[in-house]
């Protein structure tokens, strides 16, 4: 059991900083698409940054509001924002920025599977589904996609098609399809 408890304790840790690392490129992407001369979306990038560092998301979801004003076409900017507000656990918010950004970047299978994820968290189970579908179309070997298409569908009771994308997201190495394939597939 304690053993057990350490994996799952490895497991939240090892996302919460795929998920740091992943804002952090993105922010990183997104500052080096401005000009040297748009200093003041740099500044309130910057800080939204540091805001997302020491936890304060309404902090950096009013920088990066901000700096949307300043520069709406910027959408790095949308999606680091939705982010933010899934954070804060606003996912009709979420949806809302990540849907700006998918229609400036709809190959993008990023953000499909972050509005999927947005959509599952306020139950919308059969909105969420196409989303992963989409994300999974862009990029085959998107296993978190697999997995949580998965687990959505489970969550319908649809399990055959439920565990069918679990075993996908498995084969392609997402660990944590293992531990709920013991649990809701055998």
């Amino acid at each position: 059991m304690q053993n057990n408890n350490n994996y799952i304790t490895y497991l939240k840790l090892y996302f919460m900083m795929k998920k740091l690392y992943l804002f952090l490129a993105v922010m990183s992407i997104t500052l080096t698409s401005y000009s040297q001369s748009d200093e003041t979306v740099v500044t309130y990038f910057n800080s939204a940054n540091a805001k997302f560092k020491s936890k304060d998301y309404n902090g950096a979801i009013e920088d990066l509001s901000k700096a949307i004003k300043i520069s709406p076409n910027e959408s790095g900017l949308y999606y680091s924002r939705g982010l933010m507000k899934d954070k804060i656990e606003d996912y009709e918010g979420a949806i809302a920025d990540f849907s700006k950004f998918i229609e400036m970047n709809p190959r993008d299978a990023l953000g499909y599977y972050k509005r999927g994820l947005a959509k599952f968290s306020i139950f919308d189970f059969s909105g969420a589904i196409p989303d992963f579908n989409k994300a999974i179309e862009l990029n085959p070997k998107y296993a978190e996609a697999y997995f949580y298409k998965g687990f959505t569908n489970n969550t319908m009771g649809k399990k055959a098609e439920g565990c069918l994308d679990m075993k996908r997201a498995e084969i392609l190495g997402y660990a944590l399809a293992t531990e709920y394939i013991d649990k809701f597939c055998n």
